[in-house]
């Protein structure tokens, strides 16, 4: 009978044991998650938390000095960007109304050279008064500066020049630009 009563105490006293072993445990537990050395790196001294409270504000002040100036610079981007974008539109827009003007001056050109063509086989030379006509040397270079409001056009006609001929003698390319007092070869 003492083997009977023996293990049937066990079994009456298996559930108290087991939550002792438990209570035990969190015991242990707290110990470690909370400890009582006020030395260790987990201190929760106010005082401790008031430094590091501080400390995380300065690096926060500094965290928005750097946002704003990162807000700053993607602005100034943002802002070269669209001047980047407007001055392309102008570029292409140049581009193109100068080859248009390049195109145009080049069909009256050669609209007028047909002309003078014509002109020159079905015409008899016709006389011009002395006071018309520019004083020209038959011999040596001859040059004409260039007044405001003049174009090759109007010079190669004064010299009886096609305006080809004019930018052959002093080598100029179509579409280069004369100016008032610039001085051109009209003979050579």
């Amino acid at each position: 009978m003492s083997k009977l009563s023996s293990r049937q105490f066990r079994k009456d006293k298996m559930p108290f044991v087991l939550m002792g072993a438990g209570l035990l445990a969190l015991i242990i537990f707290f110990l470690v998650l909370f400890p009582k050395d006020p030395e260790t790196p987990g201190d929760r001294s106010p005082e401790a938390s008031e430094d590091r409270l501080k400390q995380i504000e300065e690096r926060l002040s500094g965290l928005e000095w750097m946002d704003e100036r990162v807000t700053r610079v993607e602005e100034r981007n943002k802002t070269l960007d669209s001047f980047a974008q407007r001055l392309d539109k102008i570029e292409a827009s140049i581009s193109s109304k100068t080859d248009e003007i390049t195109k145009r001056l080049e069909h009256l050109e050669k609209k007028t050279a047909g002309f003078r063509a014509r002109d020159t086989v079905t015409r008899k030379p016709v006389k011009v008064p002395e006071t018309r006509k520019p004083s020209v040397r038959r011999t040596g270079v001859r040059f004409h500066e260039v007044r405001a409001g003049e174009n090759l056009y109007q010079i190669s006609r004064k010299y009886k020049l096609s305006v080809e001929e004019l930018r052959r003698l002093n080598q100029l390319a179509p579409g280069a630009p004369i100016h008032p007092g610039e001085k051109l070869k009209v003979r050579e």
